[in-house]
């Protein structure tokens, strides 16, 4: 057996060992989480897009001020939701783009008046 024959079966040896251990991590070990954090990926996306769309229909239909309702109702709830963040200080700066962007839109700071902590 050449040393070239020798690397490439220890590669794909490797390749191979990788590739199994992720199969049985994911589908043995962590079969809840894993599906959970997918799941819990796709709902985030889910309701972005529901929000997304129930504000263009209201936009659709001119009413301007149900679609900024419907905004700001999410927003303020995102403030005062007790959810942990990945990054800690996002909550913080989104709060303040919040309180800057509540100096033209009333609803908007009527609604993060409610949520103040």
């Amino acid at each position: 057996m050449s040393i070239r024959t020798c690397r490439l079966a220890i590669s794909l040896g490797i390749i191979l060992a990788f590739v199994l251990g992720y199969y049985l991590g994911i589908n043995l070990v962590l079969p809840g989480s894993a599906n959970k954090l997918f799941r819990d990926a796709s709902d985030t996306g889910y309701f972005a897009a529901l929000i997304s769309l129930a504000s263009l229909d209201r936009l659709e239909r001119g009413d301007a001020d149900g679609a900024k309702r419907l905004l700001a109702q999410n927003v303020s709830s995102y403030c005062r939701s007790d959810m942990p963040d990945a990054d800690p200080t996002r909550r913080a700066q989104f709060r303040h783009h919040a309180e800057e962007l509540s100096a033209r839109s009333a609803v908007l700071k009527e609604l993060l008046a409610k949520s103040s902590p």
